[in-house]
């Protein structure tokens, strides 16, 4: 499996920048526009917010951009939030002190 393959804790930090970024974009779902996977334009990304209004999120610049990146990118947008929900949700289990210094874990918010 690719990916992270350090053992270092993430950050509260780290998970606040995330936070931003998910907050910052435009709102999903977002979908890969395959229009012109062969030969056409570049491949972007888009986000459809009514049955006529497309919102363009990313258009690839050169053709090196293949359908697994797209897709990836178009999936981060309602993957990031979720996994984001879920260390929160998990960190609680962990130690449910996270609203403030736990004396019995060391942990902090």
């Amino acid at each position: 499996m690719k990916g992270r393959k350090d053992n270092v804790p993430i950050t509260d930090e780290q998970l606040a920048k995330w936070w931003a970024k998910t907050d910052a974009a435009t709102e999903g779902p977002w979908c890969v526009d395959e229009c012109y996977a062969d030969g056409g334009p570049p491949m972007g990304v888009y986000a459809q917010h009514a049955a006529d209004k497309f919102l363009n999120v990313f258009r690839a610049v050169e053709r090196s951009m293949t359908l697994p990146n797209a897709e990836f990118i178009a999936t981060a947008r309602e993957a990031m939030p979720a996994l984001l929900r879920e260390v929160a949700r998990l960190e609680k289990l962990v130690c449910p002190h996270r609203q403030s210094q736990c004396v019995d874990c060391g942990g902090n918010s």
